[in-house]
């Protein structure tokens, strides 16, 4: 079957199947998944199916009905007697959305000694007749046949060294060391995609689910949530140009050089700004377009399509008859079959030479399409990043002025109040109001937290150090800085605790976890975090905090004694 010169990829992978049970025949498990999808989708079109399922395994079917057409291919090889080493299938249909366009659908197995390759490509084109208006190109996604074979409990699926599933993989505590072994790996063949949650609702930017779905087969997906145990991990064994947190997609394709200042252009990002503006459904279809760009990584003993397998025969052939020309004898009996062989074997590599003169034609062709492709991307990225700078920079001199004006709002209305200001705080009720007053941009106290100080007999001077240290320190902690151990910044920069969250019994205790809960503009928020001082009272303070990224405030919650915790309650 001749290739349409209007051909464009839309899916293709290369991936292996490991079966768990050594003794089963994965390769033709396999065959039986692609030839129930190629007739499920023939008998939703009401095709005569009589003849569609006969020589799938044996490896030779033509089958053609109405639009549609499938060719199957075997070759055997040295592996398993009497078994292909080689199959293929080739499967056209017209496309039921436009009647213009048909599909081609390309699938390849290997037998290797210990797994099965398969290789999967997805095209289309326009049929030939067709002149006007080009219809909008389908999305690139993963057809329902990888799905299957990926899902199979017979087998595990993997692209190199790198695991392959339908769904994402969510990244935990004690998981990072995995991961970046992952990334650095060069037998890995697939990208790794890593979509990350932002901090203030933990909740990511575009569906992991769906591009997991969608990109199966071609990608691996792994989410990581904004949990602050998770990211510090993460940027312990990253280095800052490869991390991937607070709303960012990054695409880390095979061979990372973590060790290299300049390998990290090659990965890849969306920042949460730009999936917000462009909108999901357009980035993850740059993601999936250029999942499809990908060259297949095969080796030169797989095959890729039923012309792969032609090409196998052909030298099969090819050696066959240079062995019975090797072993005729030189005798009269012998010489008609010595000169069909020698014939033969003319014919055969006089189609040799033609079909790889073609196919180095092919190659030269989409070499340089692909070298094209590869300026155009490069440019495109030069582009983006230009313009990532540009908006970085943007950002941080807006960021910077805002920042400046509301230190400037600050010290107006810190020389207003020190102005009124006859006498220093009596109690703690009254220093969280002198620190409301004197940072009004930047704290917000809430009746929760005045009503849990009143009274509690805590050091003024002592509390006023710790309010202070929180209204200067935490904004910039929370809302300037990224990828910081705000924890360990705040305490070596102020001397006093902080705790951004609790144990996991006091997480679980509906009881304790009901009072970190607070009221702000009619939103419930959590003010786990917590600066910590003393054990026992009355020198002991637990001031609980929201870190409130919409209007970059530090919204305290409670100031006084220490909430209840897993272990209180139970010592109570």
């Amino acid at each position: 079957m001749s290739s349409p010169n209007d051909l464009r990829i839309h899916y293709q992978a290369v991936f292996d199947l490991r079966p768990h049970d050594n003794e089963r025949d994965c390769a033709s498990d396999v065959v039986r998944l692609v030839r129930s999808w190629v007739k499920a989708k023939e008998s939703a079109k009401d095709h005569e199916m009589d003849t569609l399922g006969r020589g799938w395994l044996s490896g030779h079917c033509d089958w053609q009905c109405k639009g549609s057409t499938v060719e199957v291919r075997s070759e055997p090889g040295r592996l398993e007697p009497g078994k292909p080493e080689f199959w293929a299938l080739r499967y056209d249909e017209v496309c039921g959305e436009e009647r213009h366009r048909r599909w081609r659908t390309d699938v390849a197995l290997t037998r290797l000694d210990e797994v099965v390759r398969v290789a999967v490509r997805v095209s289309h084109y326009l049929t030939p007749e067709f002149i006007g208006e080009e219809p909008e190109r389908p999305t690139a996604t993963s057809p329902k046949v990888v799905k299957t074979i990926l899902q199979d409990r017979r087998w595990r699926a993997s692209a190199g060294t790198q695991e392959l599933k339908v769904a994402p993989t969510a990244i935990r505590v004690g998981h990072l060391p995995t991961l970046v072994d992952g990334l650095a790996d060069t037998e890995r063949t697939v990208p790794i995609i890593v979509v990350s949650a932002l901090r203030q609702t933990n909740e990511e930017p575009l569906s992991p689910t769906d591009l997991a779905w969608h990109a199966a087969g071609a990608a691996s997906v792994f989410t990581l949530p904004a949990d602050e145990d998770v990211i510090q991990e993460a940027n312990y064994y990253l280095p800052r140009e490869y991390r991937c947190f607070n709303g960012l997609v990054r695409v880390f394709m095979p061979g990372v050089d973590l060790s290299s200042g300049s390998d990290w252009r090659r990965h890849r990002f969306f920042t949460p700004d730009y999936i917000s503006q462009s909108g999901p459904s357009a980035v993850l279809g740059m993601i999936y377009r250029g999942l499809a760009r990908r060259p297949m990584a095969t080796q030169r003993q797989c095959v890729l399509d039923v012309d792969d397998v032609a090409m196998r025969h052909m030298d099969h052939e090819r050696g066959r008859l240079r062995q019975l020309l090797e072993g005729a004898a030189d005798s009269d009996d012998l010489q008609a079959q010595k000169e069909w062989a020698e014939f033969l074997l003319e014919e055969n590599a006089r189609a040799t030479s033609q079909a790889s003169a073609r196919a180095s034609e092919l190659d030269e062709v989409r070499r340089h399409l692909d070298d094209r492709d590869t300026e155009l991307l490069t440019e495109m990225q030069a582009h983006d990043d230009d313009n990532s700078e540009y908006e970085y920079r943007l950002r941080f001199s807006d960021e910077r002025l805002r920042r400046l004006e509301g230190e400037l709002a600050n010290t107006q209305a810190a020389v207003a109040v020190l102005a009124k200001l006859d006498t220093f705080p009596g109690d703690l009720v009254a220093v969280l109001r002198l620190v409301q007053d004197l940072y009004p941009s930047s704290v917000v106290v809430l009746d929760d937290a005045f009503s849990s100080a009143d009274g509690w007999p805590f050091d003024v001077d002592r509390a006023w150090r710790v309010l202070r240290s929180m209204a200067v320190y935490l904004p910039r902690l929370h809302f300037e800085e990224t990828g910081v151990d705000i924890e360990k910044e705040f305490e070596s920069a102020t001397g006093f605790k902080l705790a951004m969250t609790e144990t996991k019994l006091t997480k679980e205790d509906k009881r304790a976890a009901a009072q970190r809960q607070r009221v702000l503009d009619g939103n419930t928020i959590d003010i786990t975090p917590h600066v910590k001082v003393g054990s026992s009272k009355p020198n002991m303070l637990r001031v609980h905090y929201y870190a409130e990224h919409e209007h970059k405030r530090i919204v305290i919650g409670h100031c006084g004694d220490h909430l209840d915790t897993a272990g209180t309650r139970r010592r109570k």
